[in-house]
């Protein structure tokens, strides 16, 4: 699924549900961030060890959940099944259902992605992304606008 970065977010409900979980204003506008496809083309350059870091952990308590979940199709269609114990991204192949599921792991430990979202408030601006863009930062050097990254740094 494709969408713009910092166009406006209308996939779901998720900006009702915020507003009323984090007590955020009427006035709050909340953009699309890292919704990526291959059949579009994307920034891309480095980002710090310290935004990553904050990426993950954010990824990692995503709060928007959906019933199915996204594969990422920037990737090329046959994929290296790396063991789990290693560092980086893995396409995880579930041949029992012929599910494609995409998981990173980082320092350790293990997040299996393409089925949440995250947002990230900052002044009057909500950012929300799939929680594959961890993927998409790390293994296709995704590289997101510097208000997300802004944010980003500046979340506790």
């Amino acid at each position: 699924m494709h969408y713009e970065d910092l166009t406006e977010y209308k996939y779901s409900a998720f900006p009702e549900k915020l507003k009323a979980s984090r007590g955020l204003s009427d006035n709050v506008t909340f953009l699309n961030i890292g919704w990526l496809s291959g059949s579009y083309p994307f920034t891309t350059g480095h980002v710090s060890d310290d935004f990553l870091h904050k990426v993950f952990r954010l990824c990692r308590n995503a709060e928007n959940m959906f019933r199915g979940f996204h594969m990422c199709d920037v990737c090329p269609e046959i994929v290296a099944v790396p063991s789990e114990k290693s560092e980086g991204g893995i396409t995880h192949v579930n041949r029992r259902y012929n599910l494609i599921r995409t998981c990173e792991i980082y320092k350790g430990e293990t997040l299996w992605l393409g089925a949440k979202e995250i947002c990230v408030a900052h002044k009057d601006i909500a950012y929300i992304a799939p929680d594959m863009i961890c993927h998409y930062i790390r293994n296709h050097s995704y590289l997101p606008p510097n208000g997300f990254i802004e944010a980003v740094l500046s979340h506790e």
